[in-house]
């Protein structure tokens, strides 16, 4: 089957002559249409559904991690400072 003649039989597709109770019975051009549409309905609301929510939660751990990266550079120096503060707690 040419593209030529998918795309004619596309265009003399009559919608309203679809049956919806058997889909075998639609042209092929009209099948592989519906079934893109239907991937990426199943795709966006994979998307939508799941990995919207581990975006949010990956977004939060970034933010998690640069507050310990903080905590960690601040006790880092004071425990390298550390000799310095006991001699002056001594004085």
């Amino acid at each position: 089957m040419s593209l030529a003649s998918s795309m004619e039989s596309l265009r003399s597709v009559d919608l309203s002559d679809l049956d919806m109770n058997n889909l075998g019975s639609w042209p092929a051009a009209v099948k592989v249409i519906a079934a893109i549409l239907l991937m990426v309905l199943v795709l966006g609301g994979g998307y939508y559904f799941y990995l919207s929510d581990m975006q949010a939660s990956l977004d939060q751990q970034r933010a998690q991690e640069e507050t310990l990266k903080q905590q960690f550079s601040t006790k880092a120096f004071q425990a390298a400072n550390l000799e310095a503060y006991k001699e002056q707690m001594v004085e």
